[in-house]
């Protein structure tokens, strides 16, 4: 992210063609009065800018609980939701 636009790039399986492949997509971050959103979109193949039209964008929600928790929650816009993981890179310009 770059203040509030960035890039992430995901890998998965994809049934329809038989591989991993590699999506990169575009994120933009909002504030709610749920907490910060990340919200995906325009999935395209890695490197290219192909559509993907079978990877539903990707959408994170970052809340800090009123006891001090926080959650994380991780859904598509199919409303699908998954477990994830995240790590911060930080890249030397």
């Amino acid at each position: 992210m770059d203040g509030y636009d960035g890039v992430m790039v995901t890998e998965y399986y994809e049934v329809e063609y038989g591989r991993t492949l590699t999506i990169k997509q575009t994120m933009r971050l909002r504030a709610s009065s749920e907490g910060l959103l990340i919200l995906g979109y325009n999935p395209v193949f890695y490197g290219t800018n192909r559509r993907v039209s079978t990877y539903s964008p990707d959408n994170f929600l970052f809340q800090i609980r009123p006891d001090g928790s926080y959650q994380f929650t991780m859904c598509d816009d199919r409303e699908r939701c998954s477990k994830y993981f995240f790590f911060f890179l930080t890249l030397n310009s």
